[in-house]
């Protein structure tokens, strides 16, 4: 297990980060600057961390207090940079074997060819990188970080440089890795398909805070903060306030939509609504909805005001007739077939009352877009 605690000055910047890992893959997300790189950098002993502590297992790789620092060849960490950084001059052969010169040479033969067909490989040995795709030459970086055996993966934007098919199969071959390995994997990215296709936990960070650690799903449906439902993509954000609280409470929002939602919170309540896109269907202006249903789901009248293809799902715009803010809607492709929707089409916006995640307010007195500022 890692557990990582410690806090890190640089310049202007300060990075303050609490959380502990098991055999898991963990995904650090947020935007550029958050401080996701510099977070991986400590773990692994490239820069020093001005107070806390960083264990593996039983062994203290850094503490403060103590003015313990493991060198970072001592901590056995392996690490596939955004760039590569393979050695341009040497073979595919050759980089995966570089750090493996104190093996016999019998042992380093067999650790190179496994690690060679684990990646995919074979018949490439003799290339240079230049002579490589991106996607092979990432699969290099990930052979060689993997030759020495190291006790933890850490993965800065691995993925960035190639495109959206080579992505999805090196996706599949880092959860490979993780299940024949067995090994923590950190992952920095600040896609979040990425780290929800990947991740079993995600930790969001922003200017070198970290403002929520669960499993994927967990952060990705239920946001504590405006920052963290901007972060991992939540698009139907809405402001409002607690009309009447008991047994669920009905909020209205600030353009006047008023809806049911699960939560219980005080009357007068400032609170923030998010809904995924994805979980909000689109049915028709007439006609009944299922009885088992009823209850259950808040129809709105609506008109269709945008849509746009995606290949294989339809993304909307729909605006109350009454009131109420725009809501993105997510169709697959197949359901955007049957219901034949364009723009100036009636609807009714079905959002399942479950769905609907709240939280209080951290802006009461604000706009969001005025908390954005």
């Amino acid at each position: 297990m890692l557990r990582a605690d410690f806090l890190l000055g640089l310049d202007e910047f300060t990075l303050d980060v609490r959380f502990s890992m098991q055999n898991e893959v963990l995904a650090l997300l947020g935007p550029s600057g958050a401080g996701k790189t510099l977070t991986i950098a400590a773990i692994a002993g490239l820069v020093g961390p001005d107070s806390g502590s960083i264990v593996f297992d039983d062994e203290t790789w850094f503490e403060a207090e103590s003015r313990t620092k493991l060198r970072p060849q001592k901590r056995r960490v392996g690490i596939v940079f955004q760039n590569y950084a393979l050695f341009p001059h040497l073979s595919v052969r050759a980089n995966v074997e570089f750090g493996l010169h104190r093996l016999a040479a019998e042992e380093r033969e067999v650790r190179v060819r496994s690690l060679l067909s684990d990646m995919r490989l074979e018949g490439l040995e003799q290339r240079l990188p230049y002579e490589l795709s991106g996607g092979q030459q990432q699969r290099v970086a990930l052979a060689r970080a993997l030759a020495p055996r190291p006790r933890i993966l850490l993965l800065d934007e691995p993925f960035s440089a190639v495109d959206a098919t080579v992505r999805t199969r090196l996706l599949r071959l880092v959860r490979e890795i993780h299940e024949r390995y067995r090994i923590p994997i950190v992952l920095i990215t600040h896609a979040i398909e990425e780290a929800y296709a990947l991740s079993d936990r995600m930790a969001v960070l922003e200017q070198g805070k970290l403002l929520q650690i669960g499993s994927t799903d967990d952060v990705f449906r239920r946001p504590i903060s405006h920052r963290v439902a901007r972060i991992v993509g939540t698009r139907n954000i809405l402001n409002g306030t607690v009309q009447a609280g008991g047994s669920g409470s009905t909020v209205r929002t600030e353009a006047g939509l008023t809806l049911a939602i699960p939560a219980d919170y005080p009357a007068g309540t400032p609170v923030t609504l998010c809904i995924r896109p994805s979980r909000i269907d689109l049915v028709s202006a007439s006609g009944e909805v299922r009885g088992e249903k009823r209850g259950a789901v808040e129809l709105i009248p609506a008109v269709v005001q945008r849509v746009q293809s995606t290949g294989a799902r339809y993304e909307l715009l729909a605006q109350p007739v009454s009131a109420g803010e725009r809501l993105e809607v997510e169709l697959a492709a197949d359901a955007f077939a049957r219901r034949r929707l364009e723009p100036g089409s009636p609807v009714r916006i079905a959002i399942p009352r479950e769905v609907i995640h709240s939280f209080r307010n951290e802006y009461p007195a604000q706009r969001l877009d005025d908390a954005r500022a």
